[in-house]
């Protein structure tokens, strides 16, 4: 906020309050916090610097984002990408929380999301999430077989992330019909 916004009943002049804040403003931890166009004192936006972002479980902070409208997706160079909608005003802070917490270097904040980039983050990020999903767990669990190996989980996962023409001709060249890969589907997800 601005000196002319602490003016209250006439107890000084913007002036004279941004003065007293520069001078007394860091014993109560007050701060310029940006500039307004005109650049003098009375353009000066006063405030607090936002407390640090305490993220107790961050792998189940992750599972609930996923749980609740997250999504995965594969890019068009075929790396896995998983989205995790999150509103905040310090999302980027969340994401280098997120980096930290759970070792993880290809966490970007995109507008209102977190997006996990690249084969090693998602498969490090699913690893430490997998217990404490829910709605998501068969998904995770077709992830994790396909990066040890699991042919059937690969076809799987390359069935679910193509689109309804290439779904087609997969089942095609594999042989086999939607309703077997589903039931393979909830194989490898009750393991």
């Amino acid at each position: 906020m601005t000196a002319q916004m602490l003016m209250p009943h006439n107890t000084g002049s913007s002036g004279e309050i941004a003065m007293l804040i520069k001078s007394h403003g860091f014993l109560f931890d007050i701060e310029v916090m940006g500039k307004a166009r005109n650049g003098g004192s009375k353009g000066l936006l006063y405030g607090k610097q936002a407390p640090p972002i305490m993220l107790k479980g961050a792998d189940a902070f992750v599972a609930n984002l996923w749980d609740l409208d997250g999504h995965m997706e594969i890019t068009p160079s075929g790396s896995p990408r998983l989205i995790l909608p999150f509103t905040s005003k310090r999302g980027k802070e969340f994401a280098v929380v997120l980096k930290e917490s759970l070792g993880v270097e290809n966490i970007m904040w995109e507008g209102r999301q977190f997006v996990i980039e690249g084969d090693r983050s998602v498969q490090k990020t699913v690893q430490q999430t997998y217990p404490h999903l829910n709605e998501n767990k068969g998904n995770a669990a077709v992830l994790l077989k396909s990066y040890q190996g699991d042919e059937d989980a690969m076809r799987l996962f390359t069935y679910t992330y193509a689109s309804k023409k290439e779904q087609v001709e997969l089942l095609k060249s594999w042989n086999i019909s939607e309703n077997a890969l589903r039931k393979q589907f909830e194989v490898i997800a009750d393991e």
